[in-house]
């Protein structure tokens, strides 16, 4: 199930407990006005509202929980930083000699939608629970479309439908040759996180020769994101030195 469909079904719940909510209260203000056929109706079901409002209430508050869903758009500032690297090829060379390094190891699969994409993986131990760390690269002459993210998760679930890790790590690094405003909205919409899947997004914009790192502003797993944001650019410092 993507975000999308995740969003829609706790926006119904949410209009639903809202029109509960506002027949609940038209009860007392019928009342005060005192119109007998309309305070009997209202009066008769009363009871059966408070019980829907009740279970569809905490219905969508679960599922808020669980699906992580964050209705508000929140736009943040990413963090910028000037690529030393000459082109695409050097760069990914660079952080893949590195990702090896680290005991990560090349699995060949493509997003479907993107031609040209490669994925590493590393699984470990932390606090004796299993990580799964996830590096996926896609390169773009340019992104056209603002639903990279849905295309992404959507991968994601479809390739680890079991969440096979206690904690899974995942960082994608969108390389483009031209900046477009789904690029420029890619890289300055807050993260939402889930708690045992974090994302980390990079955006390469080659035209203007810039790496961006999405931010998050808040919610949850905010400690694991900064923990993996601090990882990456440890990668950027040692491909710095190499």
């Amino acid at each position: 199930m993507n975000q999308k469909i995740k969003e829609k079904i706790i926006k119904v719940l949410i209009s639903i407990n809202g029109a509960l909510l506002l027949y609940i209260c038209l009860v007392p203000i019928i009342a005060i006005i005192n119109n007998d056929i309309l305070n009997a109706f209202f009066s008769k079901y009363i009871n059966l509202v408070l019980i829907l409002f009740g279970v569809f209430g905490v219905l969508m508050i679960i599922l808020i929980f669980i699906f992580n869903v964050d209705l508000t758009s929140k736009k943040s500032k990413p963090i910028k930083k000037e690529l030393i690297f000459n082109s695409y090829t050097e760069f990914k060379k660079s952080i893949v000699d590195y990702l090896f390094f680290e005991g990560f190891q090349v699995m060949n699969t493509n997003i479907k939608e993107f031609k040209e994409s490669e994925l590493y993986f590393r699984k470990s131990k932390e606090f004796l629970k299993s990580k799964l760390d996830i590096v996926l690269f896609i390169k773009l002459n340019s992104l056209e479309k603002n639903n990279v993210y849905d295309k992404i998760l959507t991968f994601l679930e479809e390739k680890y439908p079991e969440q096979p890790a206690n904690l899974v790590t995942f960082t994608t690094i969108l390389c483009v040759d031209k900046v477009t405003d789904s690029f420029n909205n890619y890289i300055t919409t807050s993260t939402k996180q889930a708690f045992s899947l974090i994302k980390l997004y990079i955006g390469v914009s080659l035209e203007d020769n810039n790496l961006y790192i999405v931010t998050q502003k808040d919610g949850p797993s905010i400690d694991k994101y900064r923990k993996l944001k601090k990882w990456f650019e440890n990668v950027l410092d040692n491909c710095k030195d190499r």
